[in-house]
């Protein structure tokens, strides 16, 4: 009797061994399931950083271009405007001098008589 109840307690044992053994290869499973998705993130991750870097160098060098423009622009705008002022006081030179040889055309005077 008492070797049927330890054969019984052996079974049992065994049993749950073997059921402990499948919950632990399960589980091995799902670990190693775990750290797939685990190198799969740090991977995209690494890639997302390596994006980030890339993404801010260029911005570095979009932002400089755009300072090397800006002070392009304001050159040009400045050399605009001395243009500008240069015109108009060429042009005021010229009206002041086509009114004095109106004038003189007017009086009957022409420049080239007193030369």
């Amino acid at each position: 009797m008492w070797k049927q109840s330890l054969v019984k307690k052996t079974k049992n044992y065994q049993n749950q061994i073997k059921l402990l053994e499948e919950k632990i290869t399960s589980e091995k499973l799902i670990v190693q399931e775990k750290e797939k998705n685990i190198e799969a993130l740090t991977n995209k991750v690494l890639q997302l950083e390596n994006t980030k870097s890339s993404l801010e160098t260029e911005k570095q060098k979009l932002e400089t271009d755009k300072s090397e423009l800006q002070t392009k622009v304001d050159l040009l705008t400045q050399e605009k405007d001395a243009t500008e002022e240069h015109l108009t006081e060429s042009l005021q030179s010229v009206k002041l001098e086509c009114a004095e040889l109106s004038a003189q055309v007017k009086v009957g005077r022409h420049c080239c008589c007193y030369n």
